[in-house]
């Protein structure tokens, strides 16, 4: 879930469109290669 900081509501992925979309994707994919990285470094 997503939480819109101007109004409060919350909001799927699914429903960001444009900017808002590519924005997302790449902060979360970037989230879960520091994710795998520090998994790999742990447990290397």
């Amino acid at each position: 879930m997503i939480v819109d900081n101007d109004s409060g509501n919350t909001m799927n992925p699914r429903e960001l469109s444009g900017g808002s979309y590519d924005f997302y994707v790449r902060q979360r994919l970037a989230f879960i290669k520091r994710d795998l990285k520090s998994k790999i470094e742990k447990y290397a």
